[in-house]
């Protein structure tokens, strides 16, 4: 067909760049590495097979993918298992750990010649035949329960929630019985509880309503000092002589699925943890089913103000697209206790900007809201409040006793409202909406003692009208008398990255002075696309009567 392209007629990255190509293919030569012409022709990969000069037991193979040069070679060392690189390379596919731990030492400019340097680095470094700990670096990129070969697991896998992902092997000492729920159709399952003594230590209550429709399997939790061997018919063996399970018929149904748990190093070396593994034993046939830990290390590793924002209460008022947004991020973000505030349903047709599905039409969209933050972060407190906000007696307190309030509903007697409460209580508050059409966002900051309030920002910035869709250009949602904006969720995400990052700046005490508003536009006031952001001061105005009273 005119126009069409096969795959054949998609050019490789060496025949994209032949002078690169034959740069490498020099310098390899050199150092008596040679290319795998059958492969390069067959296959349009290019690989190229040698061996340590250090070191003469490691064969080393250089794998160039599609990426390349902007995205580095694979390098393998086939050896047995007995001459692996301690930390630094798989067991399971041979492959070197070139790239060190939580840091990128590749780039782009890297030739041959780098690579066979660090291969070459680590391979003296870290060969079992002179390896010496007190010479090695302190990173530990590969924690032995990766080197497992996965392609030996089952599909899925099994989750460890919170509490037992944090258990530390003196916390495991005591425990010997597990119960855990298992779909063996999806080969998905959770550790719902593990016995102490005669007492059963439960999972996170979130956590345990899990699989609730799954098979419940008694397991029995083994110990190790160490990692175990990689062979599950080997393990169970052993596993049988040193006495940690038994063949009676007693404990012959805990043997379906045995939980091995041994300190592993993390990160750096001497930074242990637990790494976790199930054996499942079906008429004396075991297999690996790997597990999925949930720790507090995520929580410091991916969210830089976790730990800090854990014990903060935030109230938000106003549950729809906006809002949603906002909740579900400051709960990713670490915060510890939500508020959500909202008299509204939930319709189908909100799914177009929402963050709450379908299956909750009906709904009030403080319970679709609260509902999916739990799928994000279960351990997260949400009270929803299915109320109007002006009903004093069920918010109020709620509120004053707030480290913050949010405003996502856009409704000026709602922020007046909200105004009064916060600067009468000293309650930091946000203020903030989308116009129509979210050609762009406001968001206001009120700190106590430090800023103007909403009416002083009414008093200073009224005039400054942002961008927005044309008048004749407003839509009316289904059975609303009221306006809509036409924004996409694109639109919504970046307004709600504004919101989100301004309340963790005032819980923090991270806002700076004369950043009190956050003007963000997407187009100029013709509609044309035109990326701005403002940061606008919004001092207290000296004759302000609810301020400065």
């Amino acid at each position: 067909m005119e126009g069409s392209q096969s795959v054949d007629m998609v050019e490789s990255w060496f025949e994209q760049f032949p002078s690169l190509f034959e740069r490498e293919k020099r310098i390899l030569e050199q150092y008596g590495f040679t290319l795998d012409v059958e492969r390069l022709q067959k296959e349009k990969i290019v690989v190229f097979h040698g061996r340590s000069a250090r070191i003469k037991e490691y064969p080393i193979t250089i794998v160039y993918s599609d990426g390349y040069p902007s995205f580095p070679p694979a390098v393998f060392s086939c050896v047995p298992d007995e001459l692996v690189l301690v930390r630094h390379q798989r067991k399971d596919s041979k492959s070197l750990c070139m790239f060190g731990f939580s840091h990128e030492r590749w780039n782009a400019s890297y030739t041959a010649r780098e690579v066979i340097y660090e291969a070459e680095e680590l391979i003296v470094k870290y060969s079992p035949l002179n390896f010496n700990n007190d010479y090695a670096d302190d990173t530990v990129p590969e924690p032995l329960i990766n080197q497992f070969p996965y392609n030996e697991y089952g599909k899925r896998g099994l989750l460890i929630p919170y509490p037992f992902g944090n258990f530390s092997f003196a916390d495991l000492k005591s425990f010997q019985f597990a119960k855990i729920r298992y779909d063996n159709k999806s080969q998905q399952g959770i550790l719902i509880a593990i016995q102490r003594d005669k007492e059963w230590v439960q999972a996170h209550e979130e956590y345990y309503k899990w699989f609730e429709k799954s098979s419940v399997y008694n397991a029995v939790i083994c110990k190790l000092p160490q990692a175990p061997h990689f062979d599950p018919s080997i393990v169970l063996e052993w596993l049988r002589q040193e006495g940690y399970i038994r063949n009676s018929k007693k404990e012959k149904a805990l043997n379906q699925f045995i939980i091995l748990t041994f300190p592993d190093e993390w990160g750096v070396r001497g930074n242990y943890r637990m790494s976790w593994i199930v054996l499942r034993n079906i008429q004396n046939r075991p297999y690996w089913i790997k597990c999925y830990l949930i720790t507090e290390d995520d929580i410091e590793i991916r969210t830089p103000y976790g730990k800090q924002l854990k014990d903060k209460t935030v109230s938000i008022v106003g549950a729809g697209s906006l809002g949603s947004i906002v909740a579900t991020s400051i709960a990713q973000e670490g915060i510890g206790t939500i508020n959500l505030i909202d008299y509204d349903d939930y319709e189908p047709g909100n799914t177009v900007r929402h963050q709450v599905s379908q299956f909750w039409f009906g709904f009030p969209k403080v319970i679709g809201v609260k509902n999916r933050i739990l799928q994000l972060s279960p351990r997260t407190k949400v009270v929803p409040f299915p109320v109007s906000v002006e009903q004093k007696e069920k918010t109020f307190q709620t509120l004053i006793q707030s480290d913050l309030i949010i405003d996502t509903t856009g409704n000026h007697n709602v922020s007046h409202y909200l105004n009064r409460i916060a600067t009468r209580y000293k309650v930091p508050l946000i203020v903030s909406s989308v116009t129509n059409g979210a050609w762009s966002c406001e968001v206001v900051k009120y700190i106590p003692s430090r800023s103007g309030c909403w009416i002083c920002w009414n008093r200073r910035y009224s005039n400054t009208i942002p961008p927005s869709a044309p008048k004749n250009e407003y839509q009316f949602a289904p059975g609303c008398d009221q306006p809509t904006f036409v924004g996409g969720i694109s639109s919504i995400n970046i307004a709600g990255g504004l919101i989100v990052q301004s309340a963790i700046d005032i819980m923090l005490d991270m806002s700076k002075e004369g950043q009190e508003y956050i003007l963000w536009s997407e187009r100029d006031p013709e509609g044309n696309r035109s990326y701005n952001v403002k940061y606008l001061p919004n001092p207290p105005f000296s004759d302000c009567e609810v301020c400065m009273k």
